[in-house]
């Protein structure tokens, strides 16, 4: 650990999964993560905070500070109290709160997606000073637009590649129900599974080519495009930008957010 900082214990909670990771913020790196499923929590998520708890203290004898992100209360309130079992006692929730190194220019920040705020406060701190903007994709596909100056203006939510295909499904029983293990996204496709899953694919990747431009011109400048999310890999070889493509930003950003709020541990 550089200058001997303790690593800080990050939980995001998704819509899928439960993502567990040890981050070294003064480094921004991920230094370990996990990633149960929500359907298996209860088994795999007890597991997954102990053996982070346990690297951490290998790392520093005293139990890691922990900050939890996520819209879920009841899970929410589960990884406190997994947390507590494992000897945390330091544990804050990821919240907008006023002096954060990011403006958040947004009608109702406190409603803020706890993942957008950390994406923010990532690339605020690993791109100082550069126009970003931050694509998310997930259960839904978010893009978010910072300026140079720090101020968060804004961004659009849209469902994600597996959520389109299942909602397909749901209003269409007559369409098989795809996931996105399957690989062909073939044009034109030649069968409806790849009629379905290409046109989604592809529609995604489209309109990400379409908001990378209009953000570039909202932002007025040369941007920085940063990617994430367990979505991220279906589209990015059908869009037409570049972008630095960080896995772990979320869990960066979230741990990032410890000492950058006022603390508020319960």
């Amino acid at each position: 650990m550089r200058n001997g900082a303790p690593p800080i214990l990050a939980v995001d909670i998704g819509n899928s999964s439960v993502h567990v990771g040890l981050v070294d913020a003064t480094a921004r790196r991920c230094l370990r993560r996990f990633d149960p499923p929500l359907s298996a929590v209860r088994d795999r998520l007890p597991r997954a905070l102990e053996k982070a708890v346990l690297l951490g203290r290998k790392a520093n004898p005293a139990a890691p500070r922990a900050v939890i992100a996520g819209n879920n209360a009841s899970m929410a309130l589960r990884v406190r109290t997994l947390l507590k079992e494992c000897g945390v006692t330091e544990i804050s929730d990821l919240t907008w709160r006023a002096g954060l190194p990011v403006r958040f220019r947004y009608k109702s920040p406190s409603r803020l997606g706890a993942d957008r705020i950390a994406d923010a406060l990532y690339a605020a701190a690993a791109y100082p000073k550069h126009n970003a903007i931050i694509i998310g994709v997930g259960t839904a596909v978010t893009v978010n637009a910072l300026t140079a100056g720090g101020d968060f203006i804004g961004g659009v939510i849209f469902p994600g590649p597996a959520a389109q295909l299942h909602a397909l499904h749901e209003a269409a029983p007559a369409l098989p129900l795809i996931d996105l293990t399957e690989k062909t996204a073939s044009l034109p496709g030649a069968s409806t599974r790849e009629c379905m899953r290409s046109g989604v694919v592809r529609s995604v990747a489209g309109g990400l080519d379409h908001l990378v431009r209009q953000f570039g011109k909202a932002l007025g400048g040369k941007c920085t495009v940063l990617s994430t999310g367990g979505g991220w890999h279906t589209v990015k070889e059908y869009v037409d930008f570049k972008s630095i493509e960080v896995a772990d930003m979320t869990l960066i950003g979230t741990a990032l957010y410890l000492d950058a709020a006022p603390r508020m541990i319960s």
